[in-house]
C-alpha cells in the first residue's frame, strides 16, 4: 500500500502553487495518507493567512483523486480532520477498487504555466463549454474582445505593484532562479526561462533585481511602463476565466483549488495555454481583513478598483461568490521551460 501511496503523491505534487513553493508535507500510515500544509514554505504578502497555499492543496488533492481512480484506488477524504491542527489539511483513506481511467490522468504531468504571448484567437464555444463544465458551476469564461482588453489592462497592475512596493519586489526577485543550475539546486520559485523574456528583457531584468535602482526608476514611471508592456502581452489572450467559491473559508478555498486544477487539466487536454493571474485577488484578501500595513493607501485603492473591475467584467455583484483564481487562456506555442519539483517531504 505504501508503494501505491507514493505513486499517488508523485502525481499529486505536479500541482501548481504560489511562487512554485510546493507547501505540502506527507505522512503515510498503512492505507492512510495525511497531507499537511507547511506555512514556512510561502511567507509572501500574497499568501495571506495561507489562503493561496490552501488553494494549492486543493489542486494537489484533485491530482491524487484523478490518479487514484485511474490506478485502482477508491479515496475517501476528510478536510481539516483535527480542528486543533489547522495545518492538517486532508486525511485520505485508500481502498483497492476497479480502475476507472480518468481522461485527465495523462495530462497531470503535462500541465504547465505558459507566459508566452498567445495568438489572440478567441476560444471556441465548445472549448469554453468544456472548461465551464469542468468547474461544475464555479468557472466562468469570457472571450469577447471588450472583456479581454479590459481584463488585460486591469491584471497588469500586479506587475506595477512589484516595481513600486519594496516587499513585493524583494520577495519576487529572491525567488528568481537565474540559471538551469540554480533551478536544479532549488526547484521552487520562478525559473527565469519560464518568464518568457526576450534576451534584451532578460538583461534589463537582471538590473531591476536591485531595489535601490528600481526605487529611483519607479519615480520616473517604471511601474506604469512595465504594466503597459505586460498588458500588451495579455491582450493576446483568447479568453480570461475565473474560479469562484461560495465563501472565503479554508474548506471552500481547498475545494476551489480542486476545481481550478480540473479546469486547468481540461485546458491542457484541449491544447490550450494557461497562465494564472491571481496576485491582485490575494492582495485583496489582505485588504478585506484590514491587514494593510505593507500596502500604501494609494495601492490599496488601486487594488480595490482592479478587483471591482474584474468582478464587473464577469458579471458578479458585490454579494456574489469569492473569486479565488483568475486565468488567461489561448492558443500558442508551448512554454520554453517548466518549473521543477521538489522531492516529497515526509513528516
Amino acid at each position: 500500500m505504501s508503494e501505491i501511496i507514493s505513486t499517488l503523491i508523485s502525481f499529486g505534487i505536479q500541482a501548481p502553487s504560489g511562487e512554485n513553493c510546493q507547501p505540502w508535507g506527507f505522512k503515510i500510515k498503512e492505507n492512510k495518507l495525511e497531507i499537511w500544509n507547511i506555512p514556512e514554505s510561502d511567507q509572501s504578502l500574497y499568501n495571506f493567512e495561507q489562503k493561496g497555499s490552501l488553494v494549492a492543496h486543493g489542486a494537489l488533492i484533485e491530482n491524487i483523486i484523478i490518479a487514484g481512480r485511474s490506478l485502482g484506488q477508491a479515496l475517501n477524504y476528510t478536510l481539516f480532520p483535527d480542528t486543533g491542527q489547522p495545518n492538517f489539511v486532508v486525511d485520505f483513506r485508500l481502498t483497492p477498487a476497479t480502475p476507472s481511467p480518468e481522461k485527465l490522468f495523462t495530462f497531470i504531468e503535462k500541465r504547465a504555466t505558459n507566459r508566452r504571448a498567445y495568438d489572440q484567437a478567441p476560444l471556441l464555444p465548445e472549448e469554453c463549454g468544456a472548461l465551464e463544465a469542468a468547474g461544475q458551476g464555479q468557472v466562468v469564461v469570457k472571450t469577447d474582445r471588450a472583456s479581454v482588453e479590459k481584463l488585460a489592462s486591469v491584471v497588469s497592475l500586479n506587475e506595477r505593484l512589484i516595481f513600486e512596493n519594496k516587499l513585493l519586489h524583494n520577495f519576487f526577485f529572491s525567488h528568481i532562479r537565474w540559471t538551469a543550475e540554480e533551478e536544479a539546486r532549488n526547484s521552487t520559485g520562478f525559473y527565469l526561462k519560464t518568464l518568457e523574456l526576450s534576451p534584451q528583457e532578460a538583461k534589463g531584468f537582471n538590473i531591476l533585481r536591485h531595489w535601490p535602482v528600481v526605487s529611483v526608476l519607479s519615480k520616473l514611471g517604471l511601474g506604469k511602463k512595465v504594466a503597459a508592456e505586460n498588458s500588451k502581452k495579455y491582450l493576446c489572450a483568447g479568453a480570461f476565466a475565473i474560479v469562484t467559491a461560495p465563501t472565503n473559508s479554508a474548506r471552500d478555498l481547498v475545494e476551489a483549488g480542486r476545481v481550478a486544477e480540473r479546469m486547468w487539466l481540461t485546458a491542457t487536454q484541449l491544447g490550450l495555454s494557461v497562465q494564472p493571474m491571481t496576485g491582485l485577488l490575494f492582495l485583496w484578501q489582505k485588504i478585506l481583513a484590514g491587514k494593510v500595513a505593507e500596502l500604501s493607501p494609494r495601492h490599496q485603492e488601486m487594488i480595490r478598483e482592479a478587483v471591482s473591475n474584474i468582478r464587473n467584467q464577469f458579471g458578479l455583484t458585490d454579494s456574489s461568490d469569492t473569486i479565488v483564481m483568475l486565468f488567461r487562456l489561448g492558443h500558442g506555442e508551448p512554454p520554453s521551460a517548466r518549473s521543477g519539483r521538489l522531492a516529497p517531504r515526509f513528516l
